[in-house]
């Protein structure tokens, strides 16, 4: 895993003394996160965000890094950024939301996936939020409606299938709590590409 993380670090400082793009930036910022590297990764979204400050998908995936990495107010900022940069990204608002989610700014949440579903109103991520957000006010039941349009809408969302099974064990629904954990584990399961 080390020694990984030393060949990626070495392709980056040549890529760097070679002028290669901000996309090969973001790439090798994955590919260290992939080989868990995860503060190699954020190093390399930072040179992506430097170098480019006008990319929102630069700023989404240095957001979605420091969450990884527990910084919830860094992340907002980062998510912040790129929705300024790209106020059309509907990446960008459902990312910010879901920020706003954990930091309990329930509020601006609701705002940034309402925007997401202007531009794109089959946004799983967007309607994915807005159950969290009906789940957070205590609305299990509408929130778990919410939960199965994300699914109908991508059925491969990870996230909504956990929070889905926790919802309906919430509502004592234990056999469809155990068939989405039971889809969750074969998500996991599948070999990301």
């Amino acid at each position: 895993m080390k020694s990984l993380s030393r060949i990626i670090a070495a392709a980056i400082v040549f890529a760097g003394l070679t002028g290669c793009s901000q996309t090969m930036d973001l790439d090798a910022g994955r590919r260290l996160e992939q080989s868990g590297d995860l503060q190699a990764a954020i190093t390399q979204y930072r040179q992506a965000v430097k170098d480019n400050p006008s990319s929102a998908k630069a700023h989404i995936a240095l957001g979605r890094a420091l969450l990884k990495n527990k910084d919830l107010k860094g992340a907002v900022a980062e998510f912040r950024q790129a929705v300024q940069a790209d106020v059309r990204s509907v990446d960008a608002h459902v990312c910010l939301g879901q920020a706003l989610v954990k930091d309990k700014d329930l509020d601006e949440a609701k705002t940034e996936f309402d925007v997401a579903l202007v531009y794109d109103p089959k946004s799983a991520g967007a309607v994915y939020g807005q159950g969290l957000i009906l789940e957070n006010h205590g609305n299990v039941k509408e929130a778990i409606e919410k939960y199965r349009q994300a699914l109908a809408l991508d059925p491969n969302c990870l996230e909504a299938h956990e929070t889905l099974a926790l919802a309906l064990a919430r509502t004592g629904d234990t056999q469809g709590a155990r068939q989405e954990d039971e889809a969750a584990r074969a998500l996991r399961a599948k070999p990301k590409q």
